[in-house]
């Protein structure tokens, strides 16, 4: 509930919760930013330091307030104002905060936990400074304390006030920094939440599961409206089709007959869109508008991506391609590479593996994604995928939009499709309806840099369904290290004859793989499989749980996020769960995920 309070400001009252958080308009003077400290907050009064309107205003608290001590025994009261401007200015100032507590609350073990919660709103370079002071008037300077009712026996109210270093003005007041501001919003509204979830378990009878559970669950109507408009704009063209050659085939042919002798030529889909039509349009959607300072954060990176995509496309087959993608899909890291290179020593060249079993066609693979894809609509009827054979693809697969594209020279053993099925459609096409199920439509289209986590996850699957082999294995390093020849500076032919000479891979399966690294210009996504299995290895040994990760397309550092908005009932529970999480081998397997396994100890199938 949002009720407008004529003259004054506004209260925003989500839901009954132990507290009411306010801020005081200054009558004097601009304070930008200051006022949207508490927008994002379940219970707030958003007031006026007006002598005129005190009466109405107390007014309002006081009910508020009498409410919440009826309903909880006691209420939190807790104002904050800002000192006029920061001690430094700049981008890495050090928030400085000053802690008021009247005479009646002596509760010391509560003050330092909000201390040292406050201390956490720091910078990586130092922790926040924080003062605690008693006074027998808690208010902001000049101005007289917040009315608030008598209580009862039982009954009780904390009144507590905050000063906060305005790090987001110089130190003269003239400028504005809003980006120092969104950044201390967010780590000042998680610090507010922890401090509120505790006064709610120590002092009153409830004690919600999660501080984030105490987060705003009705968001204002903007953030629908420039979700729907970036993910509008992110489906409207597919980069992963656009860079990708549509005569693969011929090119090897032509390669071949050349005997590997000169770099192919490829040949592209035309660019459905305006790349500057898209960027206008990317850059009128109206951020300044979403109240919530984590999503605004989010849908600044959806932003700043989608700028990125279409330049990098409107730059295929030029030298400016490759500096995109490495802004986009980044590089390998050393430890990458020493890890790829652990994989390539434990699995030579030659190798082979053991019981592979009868070999897949198109057709045939086909037919196990689609029995896959019918057991996903018996858990969500709306899930619509489809399988489609494409002419244009070279001996592969890819899912566009939440359908399966095959090649139509697909050969695979069959203990392998039956993984890879768990891989595309168990994941990226399981994801991608699961986000098509949620409100958020940018989890459906994919939360910036999702790439990592979802081939992450999708390798990660392949283990669970026990079908990742030491071979499958091999390749995603070798993919490793033909994108680090890329970056490196060698051309297509150095890379292929790596490929087929050190590294021992038969000319044709050497040439797909270095025409998916080489196409359009230089694309380093395909280093992501490898370094995305670390990272969600490393997030389920560090607690994270492995079904909030099937939600719909996001990283890693969103899971935290998307953790948050599902507490606060802004997500739903997924309605999809991939076939390979009722295997009964599954437990065992993810239990010595969580053990610390790392990649190379995936190579547990043996070769001969």
């Amino acid at each position: 509930m949002k009720r407008e309070l004529e003259g004054i400001g506004h209260l925003q009252v989500d839901r009954p919760q132990p507290f009411l958080l306010v801020w005081r308009r200054p009558t004097r003077g601009e304070a930008p930013g200051d006022e949207q400290l508490l927008t994002s907050e379940a219970s707030y009064l958003l007031g006026t330091a007006r002598r005129t309107a005190a009466g109405v205003q107390d007014e309002v608290v006081r009910s508020v307030v009498t409410d919440r001590c009826t309903r909880f025994n006691t209420c939190l009261l807790l104002e904050v104002w800002t000192s006029g401007v920061a001690a430094v200015g700049g981008a890495e100032c050090v928030p400085e905060f000053r802690l008021f507590t009247g005479p009646e609350f002596h509760d010391a073990s509560f003050l330092r936990f909000c201390s040292h919660t406050l201390e956490g709103v720091g910078t990586r370079r130092a922790p926040a400074r924080v003062v605690l002071q008693r006074r027998t008037k808690v208010a902001p300077p000049r101005l007289p304390e917040l009315g608030v009712p008598r209580t009862g026996p039982g009954r009780k109210v904390v009144r507590l006030g905050l000063e906060v270093a305005a790090i987001w003005r110089s130190p003269d007041g003239k400028e504005f920094f809003p980006l120092n501001l969104r950044r201390f919003r967010r780590r000042f509204s998680l610090a507010l939440r922890r401090i509120l979830h505790e006064f709610a378990c120590e002092f009153t009878p409830t004690c919600p599961v999660h501080f984030n559970a105490l987060g705003k669950r009705v968001v204002n109507r903007a953030v629908w409206d420039v979700d729907r408009r970036l993910a509008a704009l992110a489906e409207s063209f597919d980069p992963l089709l656009l860079v990708t050659p549509v005569d693969g085939a011929a090119a090897w042919r032509d390669f071949r007959r050349r005997q590997g002798q000169q770099v192919p030529v490829f040949h592209y889909r035309p660019l459905p869109m305006d790349p500057g039509e898209i960027k206008r349009a990317v850059y009128s959607v109206p951020l300044k508008k979403v109240e919530d300072p984590a999503l605004f954060s989010l849908f600044a990176q959806k932003q700043a991506e989608i700028d990125r995509q279409v330049t990098m496309l409107a730059d295929r087959n030029t030298g400016r391609f490759l500096y995109g993608s490495m802004q986009l899909h980044g590089r390998p890291s050393a430890g990458l590479i020493r890890t790829a290179r652990a994989i390539l020593d434990a699995v030579p060249p030659g190798a082979r593996e053991r019981g592979s079993g009868p070999r897949v066609n198109t057709a045939a693979f086909a037919d196990l994604a689609r029995a896959e894809m019918a057991r996903y609509r018996k858990q969500w009827p709306g899930m619509g995928a489809q399988v489609r054979v494409r002419p244009d693809l070279m001996g592969g697969m890819l899912v566009s939009a939440g359908h399966l594209h095959l090649a139509e020279d697909l050969s695979l053993p069959m203990v392998r499709a039956r993984a890879l099925v768990q891989h595309e459609v168990g994941t990226h096409v399981l994801t991608w309806w699961n986000g098509a199920a949620q409100p958020l439509q940018l989890l459906r289209s994919g939360l910036p840099g999702y790439e990592d986590l979802q081939e992450g996850l999708a390798v990660l699957a392949e283990h669970l369904s026990g079908g990742l082999s030491p071979l499958r294995l091999r390749l995603l390093a070798l993919r490793v290290l033909a994108v680090a020849a890329l970056v490196d500076g060698a051309d297509f032919v150095e890379t292929w004859r790596m490929l087929t000479g050190e590294m021992g891979l038969k000319a044709k399966d050497a040439f797909t793989m270095t025409m998916r690294v080489y196409r359009s210009g230089g694309y380093t996504k395909d280093a992501v499989y490898l370094r995305g299995l670390e990272q969600v290895l490393g997030y389920v040994q560090e607690g994270g749980r492995l079904e909030l990760l099937w939600t719909g397309k996001f990283a890693v550092r969103h899971a935290p996020l998307v953790e948050e908005l599902l507490l606060r009932s802004i997500l739903a529970t997924a309605p999809l769960r991939p076939g390979y999480a009722d295997d009964p081998d599954v437990p065992a397997r993810l239990e010595k995920v969580r053990a610390g396994l790392q990649v190379v100890d995936l190579l547990k199938r043996g070769t001969k």
